[in-house]
């Protein structure tokens, strides 16, 4: 999974290589989440749900949509971020 941040948010890390840096799942506890609901990919949510457990934090959701595109325009947009496959 990537995880998708707005452009300005503090996660962000800027390398001189076009590779992402990795980001511990812990580092997104407090974090507005945006999700594919749950009934459109049942799995994802899941198992992104299940993750954060493990990490140690209850997922902040504040938007479920329908399409994985439509929660990346929200990220843009600065509502949150999301998880999306890599």
């Amino acid at each position: 999974m990537l995880i998708a941040l707005p452009a300005k948010h503090h996660l962000v890390r800027r390398r001189a290589s076009s590779e992402p840096a990795p980001i511990a799942l812990r580092a997104l506890a407090g974090g507005r989440l945006i999700l594919v609901r749950r009934h459109a990919a049942p799995g994802m949510y899941g198992n992104v749900v299940e993750a954060c457990h493990k990490a140690g934090f209850e997922p902040l959701v504040v938007a479920e949509v329908e399409q994985m595109l439509t929660g990346i325009n929200l990220v843009a947009a600065g509502v949150g971020i999301s998880l999306v496959p890599a």
